[in-house]
C-alpha cells in the first residue's frame, strides 16, 4: 500500500547571523514505482515556510530533492533558507516593476524669479528678466536637478515570443515615444530607451524594458513668452535678442521667440508585448 510519512522533523540545520540560517525536512514515500508519482504524493506535505527561533522568524523552501532508497521507496528532503537568499522561479508571464526618481540634470538659462538685483553704489541694476549668467553675448545658465522618472519592467516571456522579428521590433521602437495612452501615461509622455534579454533552451526568457517618463505641459512661461504646449520629450530652445534697459542704460537680452521641436518619432507600444 502506497503511503507518505515524515522521516523526522528538522534534520540538518544551521543558525547564522548573516542570513545563512538553514533547515531541512524529510519524508519517505513508499509504494510508488516512479519518482513522478512519489513526488506528486509528497508535495502536499511540504510547507512553503517553516518557523524558526530568532533571525527572520521563518525560512522559505528553496528546493526539494529526492533519492531512491530501494524498490518503490523514495526519500525526499526539503531545504529551507533565509527569505533574502531564496532562489525563486518566475512564472512565464509574470513581471517586476522597478523605478528611479533620482532626478536628471538640465541647464537652466532663465530663473523662475529674480529674488534681488544689486548694483554698485550710484548705479542702477539692469533687469535681465531672469536670464542667468549673461555675459553680454550669451547666457551661460546653471545646471540644476530636475524631476525625472526612469522605470524598468522585467517580464518572463514565452520562448515563442522571442523571435528575431520581435528583437528587430524592439530595436525599431527604441528612441520612440508612445502614440497612445501607455501604463496610464498620456501620448508623448513615455520614451522607450531599449530592452535587454537572452533566450535559453531550458527556460523561458526574461526581458527587461527600460523607459523614461515625464508630463506633457501647457502654458509654459519662458521669460515674457507663454508657450502653449510642450510634450515631455520635445526639445525647447530660446532665441534672444538685445534690447536697451532704458532705466539702467544697459544692453540686456530678452527672449524673442521660443521654439518647441519634435526630436522623437512616436510608435505603438502595444508592439512591446508587455
Amino acid at each position: 500500500m502506497a503511503d507518505v510519512f515524515e522521516a523526522f522533523g528538522y534534520g540538518d540545520g544551521k543558525d547564522g547571523t548573516d542570513k545563512s540560517s538553514t533547515r531541512s525536512l524529510s519524508w519517505y514515500a513508499v509504494g510508488y514505482a516512479t519518482e513522478t508519482t512519489a513526488k506528486a504524493a509528497v508535495v502536499g506535505s511540504v510547507p512553503d515556510t517553516i518557523a524558526i527561533t530568532g533571525g527572520p522568524g521563518y525560512l522559505f523552501k528553496d528546493d526539494l530533492s529526492w533519492t531512491r532508497e530501494g524498490p518503490d521507496v523514495w526519500l525526499f528532503v526539503a531545504s529551507y533558507v533565509h527569505p533574502d537568499r531564496r532562489d525563486e522561479d518566475v512564472d512565464t508571464g509574470s513581471y517586476t516593476f522597478s523605478f528611479d526618481t533620482m532626478g536628471g540634470k538640465e541647464k537652466m538659462t532663465a530663473s523662475l524669479a529674480t529674488i534681488s538685483k544689486t548694483a554698485r553704489a550710484g548705479a542702477t541694476a539692469a533687469d535681465f528678466k531672469g536670464l542667468i549668467n549673461w555675459d553680454g553675448k550669451k547666457a551661460a545658465g546653471v545646471s540644476i536637478t530636475v524631476p525625472q522618472l526612469q522605470f524598468q519592467i522585467a517580464k518572463r516571456q514565452t520562448n515563442a515570443t522571442i523571435t528575431m522579428a520581435y528583437v528587430q521590433t524592439l530595436a525599431g521602437l527604441t528612441g520612440r515615444t508612445n502614440d497612445a495612452t501607455f501604463l496610464t501615461w498620456d501620448a508623448g509622455e513615455v520614451l522607450f530607451l531599449g530592452a535587454r534579454g537572452k533566450e535559453e533552451t531550458d527556460a523561458d526568457p526574461e526581458v527587461t524594458y527600460y523607459f523614461a517618463a515625464g508630463p506633457n505641459v501647457t502654458s509654459l512661461d519662458v521669460g515674457e513668452i507663454t508657450v502653449p504646449a510642450k510634450k515631455a520629450h520635445e526639445y525647447i530652445w530660446v532665441f534672444y535678442d538685445k534690447l536697451e534697459d532704458t532705466t539702467a542704460k544697459k544692453l540686456v537680452a530678452r527672449p524673442y521667440q521660443v521654439n518647441v521641436e519634435s526630436v522623437y518619432e512616436s510608435a505603438d507600444f502595444s508592439d512591446l508585448s508587455i
